[in-house]
């Protein structure tokens, strides 16, 4: 399968190697491909690829969204929405306002009636978006280890898909995890459980 990974960061740097040590074909999209940390990546993953977000867009069957939420929309402008049409799109973003947490607590700029990702459903009409890998650390998004413990529980949600109910089950069969079906009449939602990047 082919992945873009738009962002350069840690994370897209983390998921980028998960996805190309599991054998899929992988570009890594960028602003800039000679920045530090992503020449290191390019020299420790020589199967990986290098691009622009466009050219990375383009090349995904399946598009990984690895950048702040501040700028996830521009960086889809900067993409081009119309590479992103009937693509399974995996959001690893977070609406983490640019504010200081209050008493340890991290501000958000969605409120409770909106969440980041129907945002970006609706700025992407046709595509079909699976929310995943935005609520652990980078350190355990790949085949986590914890002492004494053998499972990580979390939860990917998405619209009900036959696309992305497949995908799900691929990633789910590589791992020792459960998935839990409801009720397309109650909730018209895939609800998933297992480890993220359970590749």
């Amino acid at each position: 399968m082919k992945v873009g990974i738009i962002g350069s960061g840690i994370v897209g740097r983390v998921l980028a190697t998960g996805f190309l040590n599991e054998a899929h074909e992988v570009m890594l999209g960028t602003r800039n491909i000679s920045k530090e940390d992503v020449v290191k990546w390019k020299k420790e993953n020589t199967k990986g690829l290098l691009g622009s977000f466009q050219e990375t867009a383009q090349f995904g069957e399946v598009i990984v969204l690895a950048v702040s939420g501040l700028v996830v929309e521009d960086a889809i402008n900067l993409a081009g929405k119309e590479h992103f049409s009937n693509k399974i799109i995996i959001d690893a973003t977070n609406p983490i306002a640019a504010v200081p947490p209050e008493n340890g607590v991290l501000k958000y700029f969605t409120s409770l009636d909106r969440s980041l990702m129907e945002d970006l459903q609706k700025l992407l009409p046709d595509a079909k978006f699976v929310k995943a890998f935005n609520s652990v650390g980078n350190a355990v998004m790949y085949k986590p280890k914890f002492s004494g413990t053998k499972c990580l529980s979390a939860a990917m949600m998405t619209r009900r898909n036959k696309q992305l109910q497949i995908f799900l089950h691929h990633l789910a069969g590589k791992q020792k995890i459960w998935a839990k079906w409801k009720q397309p009449e109650q909730l018209n939602l895939f609800v998933f459980f297992g480890a993220f990047l359970v590749l």
